[in-house]
């Protein structure tokens, strides 16, 4: 833009703002936002709406008051909790959305942060659901426990049913009830969660402790102790991404850990001992990519302890272990799958009359497994794979299996040989794995071409990829609880572990200092 122009638009504007307020034509500037503090734990209403104050009857400050206020203002506000149990009494009646009973509604930008989740609990009192947050509000809250919430006339979302945009810190949902979906959390806005825990929530429906159908980032949470009937941990009917998580103890008619129907992202995460009639682990009709997580001790009554699939699935540098069910144990797939360094180990189908322990495909006529680079082994007396309908059980090169059930013939195949595997352990990284163990036939053995450049638990893979989700390599140095890497100018880096440390799958006590060596070493 020429100067002259821009001299020209720039006194324009101050002429128009000047008429404008000369002729009384209100201007509006961006509401300031409000702190307000919370100094009563009763569930008081505000008694003045107009003021910007939050007040009540009896000259304090309650959360309800708050929120009410906070709303009525607009802007991005904040509201600080102390300790306590902020219980809710103003019962919901008659049905219809009103701040001054029921639910605690939240309408408008704001931040809610309490004195630690041990500390500051918000009580539903099974009066009605802790929390509704409204399109396009978007809100924090952090550091407290919101509990016993239970919606009015059988809706959704126990402890929270979000349309907006909410993030959850540092906090915990738990023993939330509801017959319709989501247990503890109902998000069909979008949802980010860090360092919180979902437990002891119930649903009749799906996702006893979240169900999605919004998206949902998820990052260091534990899903523990749920139960529903689809996805005990969690239910996704959206887009959800889980990322250095948990999901464990969880029941559920189908999908005890994870239930999923549409697109679902596992990174660096664990599915253990849940429990479902069909599907221990994960239940799934949509779209699934799992990275580097852990799929163990799942138990289902029928198929699937581990993983049942009937839509598409990518596993890479999964280890999936010590499942159980009656028929087919490990995985039970009607869909598309594809598994990359995978290695399923020690899957047990508990029926004499069991199908498969490792991998069963079945059902359709294009149901298909793909294997590359992956270790299918003892799983006890039934065989390890099964295929009866659908493309099959194809081998893309370079597996081993402890039988010759799994239609290995491709480049590298291994059938009726012995991996020679540790036992599931802590050998580093935010999942357990089986180390390989010295001599291993998986190890160089793999094709590097699709080979993922790290293994399952961050390590690089170096040279040829190993077979599995495991990279056997010395030294493998993990520090227990603490250690210190520094350069000491030679330009080798060196690390020093203090107390318990691992190394190749050997625990040692002591300390230990390392360094690379050089080629004068």
């Amino acid at each position: 833009m020429k100067s002259g122009t821009r001299y020209f638009v720039l006194t324009t504007l101050l002429v128009n703002a000047v008429l404008l307020f000369a002729l009384g034509v209100p201007v509006h500037a961006k509401p300031m936002a409000v702190t307000f503090t919370v100094n009563d734990t009763t569930d008081l209403i505000d008694d003045n709406l107009t003021d910007g104050v939050c007040h009540t009857t009896t000259n304090t400050c309650a959360l309800r008051a708050a929120l009410m206020q906070a709303n009525a203002l607009g802007g991005a506000n904040s509201i600080n909790l102390p300790a306590g149990v902020y219980l809710l009494t103003r019962a919901e009646s008659g049905g219809g959305n009103f701040p001054t009973f029921g639910d605690f509604d939240i309408t408008s930008d704001m931040t809610l942060n309490g004195a630690g989740a041990s500390n500051t609990i918000i009580d539903g009192n099974m009066l009605d659901r802790v929390f509704e947050i409204w399109a396009p509000a978007r809100v924090t809250i952090s550091n407290v426990t919101i509990r016993n919430g239970s919606p009015y006339q059988a809706g959704e979302g126990g402890g929270i049913n979000n349309a907006g945009v909410l993030t959850i810190t540092n906090s915990t949902v738990t023993s939330n009830t509801v017959i319709n979906r989501g247990g503890g959390i109902r998000n069909y806005g979008t949802l980010y969660m860090s360092n919180v825990n979902l437990n002891n929530n119930t649903s009749g429906s799906e996702g006893a402790g979240l169900n999605n159908s919004g998206f949902a980032y998820l990052e260091n949470v534990h899903i523990v102790s749920n139960n529903g009937y689809v996805g005990g941990g969690f239910d996704n009917q959206g887009t959800l991404v889980l990322e250095n998580s948990t999901i464990s103890e969880n029941v559920a008619s189908v999908g005890g850990g994870v239930g999923n129907s549409a697109n679902l992202t596992i990174l660096n995460s664990n599915i253990l001992t849940n429990t479902a009639d069909a599907a221990g682990g994960l239940f799934s009709t949509g779209f699934v990519t799992l990275t580097n997580a852990l799929i163990a001790n799942n138990q289902a009554n029928q198929r699937g302890g581990g993983i049942t699939s009937g839509g598409l699935m990518t596993i890479t540098n999964v280890t999936i272990s010590g499942n159980t069910a009656q028929e087919v144990a490990g995985i039970h797939n009607v869909g598309s799958m594809t598994l990359t360094n995978v290695t399923i180990n020690g899957n047990q189908a508990t029926n004499l009359n069991g199908i498969a322990a490792g991998i069963y495909n079945s059902y359709t006529v294009d149901s298909v497994v793909r294997l590359k680079n992956t270790i299918i082994a003892s799983n006890g007396a039934t065989p390890n794979c099964l295929s009866d309908m659908g493309l099959g059980i194809i081998s893309l090169g370079h597996n081993i299996s402890t039988d010759s059930s799994c239609n290995l013939s491709a480049t590298g195949d291994k059938p009726t040989t012995n991996p020679l595997l540790g036992s599931l352990a802590n050998n580093g990284g935010a999942t357990q794995t089986h180390a390989l163990l010295s001599g291993s036939p998986a190890i160089n053995a793999g094709d590097n071409n699709g080979c993922p450049s790290t293994d399952q638990r961050g390590q690089s893979r170096v040279g040829t990829c190993d077979i599995g989700a495991y990279e056997y390599g010395l030294p493998t140095a993990v520090a227990v609880n603490s250690f210190a890497a520094y350069n000491d100018h030679t330009g080798l880096p060196r690390l020093f572990l203090l107390g318990i440390i691992v190394i190749g799958g050997v625990v040692i006590a002591g300390s230990v200092r390392a360094r690379r060596r050089s080629a004068g070493d």
